[in-house]
């Protein structure tokens, strides 16, 4: 089953706040009666494009002490190429491109994704024929099957 079969706009954003909402959050030194939440000023609006930019080494440095942590760099990525897809803003398949030679195949197979909603029909397909040759991992294979 391909990742286009099982991921739908609604889901896609629930990942995505599900995934920030913990980081967007931290609780204020104080007694547990008298805890304040605020706003990370880091995370009050970040960009998509620079979320999907992040290295594991950034990631953990960004999301430490946050729940958001525990999700791994790979989990936190995907769920940004998401939001990249469903977000209708064209100047973002560059973002999700970037991304079609990083390491993990679980973001490899999501940018796929998020070019397959972003990208015209043509443009998608000069991709494909670039990188579907060289791809080995049979997830992000069918990624590119199942797209346009």
């Amino acid at each position: 089953m391909n990742m286009r079969s099982r991921i739908t706009r609604r889901l896609g954003a629930m990942l995505l706040l599900a995934g920030l909402g913990g980081a967007l959050l931290a609780a204020a030194p104080g007694a547990a009666a008298e805890a304040r939440i605020s706003a990370r000023d880091e995370l009050v609006s970040p960009r998509l494009d620079e979320l999907a930019a992040l290295d594991d080494a950034a990631f953990r440095a960004l999301f430490s002490r946050s729940p958001v942590k525990r999700t791994g760099r790979d989990r936190f990525v995907r769920n940004v190429l998401i939001a990249i897809g469903n977000s209708n803003e064209p100047r973002l398949a560059a973002t999700a491109a970037r991304l079609l030679d990083d390491r993990s195949p679980l973001v490899r197979a999501m940018a796929v994704w998020a070019l397959s909603e972003l990208c015209t029909r043509d443009s998608f397909a000069r991709l494909k024929a670039i990188h579907l040759p060289q791809e080995s991992d049979a997830a992000v294979q069918e990624e590119w099957r199942a797209a346009h």
